[in-house]
C-alpha cells in the first residue's frame, strides 16, 4: 500500500463522524460480541481502519473486480476502483442496507 492510498484511508476516517456513531451506539446500548459497553471512538476508528485496509488489499489482489465491501458491526465499508484508482467510503447503518438501495 503506497502513501497515496494511506492518505485516502486517513482522509476517509477523518471525514467520518465517529462521535455521532458512538453516541448512537451508546444510546441504543449497542455492543459488539460479549462486551458489556458500546465501543469507544478509538475502538470504532481502529475497527474501520482495519476493514478499510482489508478492503483495499482484497480489491488490489483482484484487478478484475471494481469494488469490495465489508458489512459488519453496523458499518458498511467499501473500496472501489474508479479510473484505475481505489477510493473508499464508510457508512453506519441502523436498518437493513436493502432499505437504502
Amino acid at each position: 500500500m503506497d502513501d497515496k492510498v494511506k492518505s485516502k484511508i486517513d482522509n476517509c476516517i477523518k471525514n467520518f463522524d465517529f462521535e455521532k456513531v458512538c453516541r448512537v451506539m451508546n444510546f441504543l446500548n449497542w455492543t459488539w460480541r460479549e462486551a458489556e459497553d458500546s465501543p469507544s471512538i478509538g475502538e470504532l476508528v481502529l475497527y474501520v481502519q482495519r476493514h478499510l485496509t482489508d478492503c483495499f488489499d482484497r480489491l488490489d489482489l483482484n484487478k478484475e473486480e471494481d469494488k469490495y465491501t465489508i458489512d459488519c458491526g453496523g458499518f458498511k465499508i467499501l473500496a472501489f476502483r474508479e479510473k484505475d484508482e481505489i477510493d473508499f467510503e464508510i457508512y453506519f447503518i441502523l436498518a437493513e442496507w436493502e432499505t437504502y438501495r
